[in-house]
């Protein structure tokens, strides 16, 4: 397949673009820098770049749009991350054709605080502010891909870790080389239970 991705010089990103090439598909990326380490890195592993930048829909929405499949896995993560995020999908979805694929990359952070429940797929959401406006954008997703016939899902990773020390388990890892330890609970304890996971860790 001809793939595009956006947030292919992420953590999650690198990782998804490592395991499309070897499994023999064609991957294009979204980069601003070609010359960023991130935009390195992908081009080592045999990934096309597409210069372009997220905030500009148009600057990338017609290649996305003829390729297989798009993988959408970038964020702004500032104020504007959002809008940002509805234009681009918007733009995308617009352009791709009938049978494609869409893969929507958002988090568990919709579910908000979940009261000690195990969260599913058919859980009621609860966004944390940061991220309050993304189930409007699943829905959206999910709306336009239903219209123009493109199979489309939804991912709501957890915390990420493995190679290469990225996400905010690589984050911790630093603190303690630096510091020589560092506090943060990912476990809960419950009367007469062992330790439960507050989390999910997603290895990748």
């Amino acid at each position: 397949m001809e793939l595009f991705m956006t947030g292919g010089t992420g953590y999650i990103g690198q990782a998804v673009a490592r395991k499309a090439i070897s499994l023999g598909h064609e991957v294009t990326a979204l980069v601003r820098d070609d010359r960023s380490a991130g935009a390195s890195a992908l081009a080592r592993l045999g990934v096309k770049l597409h210069g372009g930048d997220l905030r500009e829909p148009q600057s990338f929405a017609a290649t996305a749009g003829a390729a297989d499949g798009v993988i959408h896995a970038a964020s702004t993560n500032d104020g504007v991350a959002s809008a940002v995020d509805e234009a681009g999908v918007e733009a995308v979805l617009s352009h791709m054709r009938p049978g494609a694929a869409f893969v929507y990359t958002s988090g568990t952070w919709v579910y908000g605080d979940t009261n000690g429940e195990t969260a599913t797929e058919a859980s009621a959401l609860n966004p944390t502010p940061l991220v309050a406006r993304r189930p409007a954008v699943e829905k959206r997703v999910l709306t336009l891909a239903i219209r123009r016939s493109i199979a489309a899902v939804i991912l709501r990773p957890a915390m990420v870790h493995g190679y290469g020390g990225g996400g905010v388990f690589g984050m911790l890892a630093g603190m303690a080389r630096q510091n020589g330890s560092v506090r943060w609970s990912a476990m809960v304890a419950t009367t007469g239970l062992p330790c439960t996971s507050m989390i999910s860790p997603l290895h990748i």
